[in-house]
């Protein structure tokens, strides 16, 4: 009985796969297509009003013209604004291209300006050219051509509130392409981009300044880090260094481009000459002196490491090689003395 219904089973289900093994297989049927329980949207006759326009490339585009001060486009600080240098606008034959933008600092402290164009793949090799406002006294910071590792300029000055800025972004090599694009930052940093000990005093008891070397007069020692400023008509600064008697390692740097300054710094250590007033005997003896070059590309801030048995009063000068004279033209120079080798028998 029980073989008899399976046997009647397996016969049945043998009958239905013979008469479906050439059967098509359905097809899928989409939303919308005839046959489904899914309509179309109505057509109510009202055009499509959704906003096709693409995003903004940055939070202030650039609006033409803006190629002289007084058509500057106005920004906020920490946001972006953006553009593309054009050679044939407003430009006279052989210049080069340049936007113009400005802003009001909205905080006391330090601004950092940060222009990109080789970061973002533009053929314009930026150069950057700030101006300071206050108390409607204009003051010409300087010309930035570059920055620690790229030639896309960056410049970090102190500022108070209300400083107006403007800033003058063109294109060294003008010859027309439409890859001259520029990017531009400024920022109020939360905290001083150097760290200092001591502020220079530019004037002594005896001298009204220290731009000459016989007019040195603020003593350093092993530790101090000084904080300095190249004035307009201000190309050096002069300091004193107390080094001990023995065997010295003498380690003098300046702290200024790598962090942002505006400043080309060469340093000079010297000492006094013990045999000046014989004929043909300088003053002093320079002993090293590190220069990057004027303008030097993309090099680092200058060091000098001196080992020395002659102690007593020594002097490192901080001169400005660069191009341009500015009150924003500040250092940190600072000052080390360890140990030297031994002195060999």
């Amino acid at each position: 009985m029980i073989h008899s219904k399976f046997s009647l089973l397996l016969l049945t289900f043998m009958s239905w796969y013979d008469s479906c093994v050439s059967c098509p297989a359905p097809e899928p049927q989409l939303p919308g297509d005839p046959g489904t329980d899914v309509e179309p949207a109505p057509d109510t006759g009202e055009e499509d009003t959704a906003d096709t326009t693409p995003p903004p490339a940055c939070d202030f585009e650039e609006v033409e013209p803006n190629d002289t001060p007084d058509d500057a486009n106005e920004m906020d600080t920490e946001l972006w604004a953006c553009g593309v240098l054009s050679p044939d606008a407003g430009a006279e034959e052989g210049s080069p291209a340049t936007d113009f933008v400005k802003f009001t600092v909205p905080e006391s402290g330090w601004l950092s300006m940060w222009g990109r164009g080789e970061d973002i793949g533009s053929y314009a090799n930026l150069q950057m050219n700030v101006a300071f406002n206050r108390d409607t006294s204009l003051e010409f910071v300087g010309s930035i051509k570059h920055s620690p590792g790229t030639s896309d300029p960056r410049v970090t000055i102190p500022v108070e509130a209300g400083d107006v800025i403007d800033v003058a972004l063109s294109a060294e090599n003008f010859g027309g392409t439409d890859q001259q694009l520029w990017e531009f930052l400024p920022t109020v940093l939360k905290e001083p981009p150097v760290y200092w000990t001591m502020l220079e005093i530019e004037e002594g008891d005896e001298v009204e300044n220290n731009d000459a070397r016989v007019d040195a007069h603020q003593l350093l020692v092993t530790g101090d880090s000084v904080y300095g400023v190249m004035g307009v008509g201000d190309d050096t600064d002069v300091y004193l260094i107390d080094v001990p008697e023995g065997s010295s390692t003498i380690t003098v740097d300046i702290e200024a481009y790598d962090a942002g300054s505006p400043l080309d710094a060469k340093l000079v250590l010297m000492r006094d000459n013990p045999d000046y007033g014989e004929p043909d005997e300088s003053r002093f003896i320079v002993e090293r002196s590190n220069d990057n070059g004027r303008e030097a590309d993309l090099a680092p801030d200058p060091r000098i490491i001196h080992d020395t048995t002659v102690g007593g009063e020594w002097r490192v000068e901080v001169e400005n090689v660069g191009t341009f004279a500015s009150r924003f033209n500040w250092y940190v120079l600072h000052v080390t003395i360890t140990d030297g080798p031994e002195d060999e028998e």
